[in-house]
């Protein structure tokens, strides 16, 4: 048996069902097909009961058939008869069988004190470590919410979807969109990006969508990532926004909405050359909206996707958590142990858009391109999208990739009128179109603004790009 105490008490468990289930499975060839999804070797208390049970799933893998005897010899090859009690404890937990009809209803019994188990370990460990005085008190709670979330995970039982279920949930999404559009057209389904061409492109960020934006340095990357953060926040269809910065401490991007949302030139703020009028004006227009936005930042300079994602669960729960924004995803820090970059960052953005399928929010991740880039980027087609510094396996995670460049030195000595000019080209959209956007910059106060000029004006002639992660 394991874990014989508890706190002085027997653990949860159910001996006598974990005989009635494997004598079961022994004695009909399609009880173990009911049980499969719902126990794991691990769920059986009695020691003896895992290993045989582990026997059984080693002969399912291999396709193999499931009996006393076909068991007894896979125990034989691993070595377990004798220590799980011989051919005489497997005969006798088919004679305590009476019938495997409710082998579904024992299973889930057995999973019940399973979970029960692993939750006395959680707290214990809770326990041994807050007495010892744990230095990091709040990275104790974000791995206890790392392990009940597992816990959940591993223990889960949901059954598939009948497609008649799944049809239901779409007519109900296509009412409300049409009741949206008929209300407002103008407004998108997802969290309004805030640049009409984007919005009419992408809908608006869609929920459970990873959405990388990627350019060189210098190009508006931060300042186009606050300009989304604003308009998340502050639009059309206000929403909670965490921000993770692990480039600039918080109170420098603050300082940059600041310029943008009141005109006010950001050396100005930060020279502490306002007069009077600017000083009230920033005041007004900017500190006072601002503070009003539901707007959370983190600018921790180390940071791990355990801590983003624990406190993005709770700030789902507190607050209604409607985007997740990191600045930006090359520094960031997997866990474990680190043999490539490339698969750490593939193992990052896999895991970042695990979380938004969890949390139903869309993840916006700001990325770095390659030194590559510059020798391929020019004004009028932009960078490839080979070129993200790290990528790993970032193409193939990310739902939506956009890519933002500025003019060359040379382009605006030929057109100085795009001097604030950017442009943003969508290179991937799983389920909806690619195409370029032009996004006017205004540097001095770090504002982005629909572009007058850009290519697209209207959306009659689109067409659904097939196969979006072939570019």
């Amino acid at each position: 048996m394991k874990n014989n105490l508890i706190y002085g008490k027997v653990p949860p468990q159910a001996k006598e069902l974990e005989s009635a289930v494997l004598g079961a499975i022994m004695l009909e060839k399609e009880a173990y097909g009911q049980v499969a999804d719902v126990l794991k070797p691990e769920s059986f208390y009695v020691l003896a009961n895992e290993t045989i049970y582990r026997a059984i799933v080693n002969l399912a893998r291999k396709n193999q058939p499931v009996d006393i005897l076909t068991i007894m010899q896979e125990l034989i090859g691993l070595g377990k008869l004798e220590s799980v009690g011989g051919a005489n404890y497997l005969t006798q937990l088919t004679k305590d069988v009476v019938s495997s009809a409710h082998i579904k209803a024992h299973a889930d019994i057995i999973n019940r004190m399973y979970v029960s188990r692993e939750l006395l370990k959680v707290a214990g460990n809770i326990i041994n470590r807050a007495y010892d005085g744990e230095p990091d008190v709040f990275e104790l709670i974000s791995e206890v919410e790392r392990s009940l979330i597992e816990i959940s995970d591993k223990s889960s039982n949901n059954d598939m979807v009948h497609i008649s279920q799944v049809v239901h949930e779409a007519h109900d999404r296509i009412e409300d969109w049409s009741f949206q559009h008929k209300e407002n057209p103008d407004i998108p389904t997802g969290v309004p990006t805030g640049f009409t061409d984007l919005d009419r492109a992408t809908r608006g960020w869609q929920p459970g969508d990873l959405i990388l934006l990627a350019a060189r340095p210098s190009v508006g990357k931060t300042a186009l990532m606050l300009a989304l953060i604003r308009h998340a926040a502050l639009g059309i269809k206000p929403t909670v926004v965490a921000a993770w910065s692990l480039e600039m401490k918080a109170i420098y991007l603050v300082l940059r909405m600041l310029s943008a949302e009141s005109n006010t030139v950001l050396y100005k703020i930060q020279t502490g050359r306002l007069d009077d009028n600017e000083m009230a004006k920033l005041v007004k227009e900017g500190m006072k909206v601002l503070s009003t936005a539901g707007i959370y930042f983190d600018d921790k300079s180390e940071v791990s996707l355990r801590t983003i994602t624990a406190k993005s669960r709770r700030l789902k729960k507190k607050e209604g958590l409607g985007l997740i924004v990191i600045d930006y995803l090359q520094l960031m820090e997997s866990e474990g142990k680190k043999e490539n970059r490339n698969l750490e960052i593939g193992t990052i953005s896999r895991d970042l858009k695990k979380l938004a399928v969890e949390l139903q929010v869309p993840i916006i991740a700001l990325s770095q391109l390659s030194r590559e880039a510059e020798k391929h980027i020019t004004w009028e087609s932009g960078p490839p999208a080979w070129t993200l510094r790290d990528s790993g396996s970032l193409e193939q995670d990310a739902d939506l990739i956009i890519m933002l460049w500025g003019p060359s030195d040379k382009d605006i000595e030929k057109a100085p009128e795009i001097r604030n000019k950017r442009r943003a080209r969508i290179v991937k959209q799983r389920n909806g179109v690619r195409l370029t956007v032009e996004l006017d910059f205004q540097d001095s106060i770090q504002l982005f603004k629909n572009g007058e000029d850009s290519p697209v004006t209207n959306v009659s002639n689109w067409k659904p790009i097939r196969d979006a992660a072939n570019f």
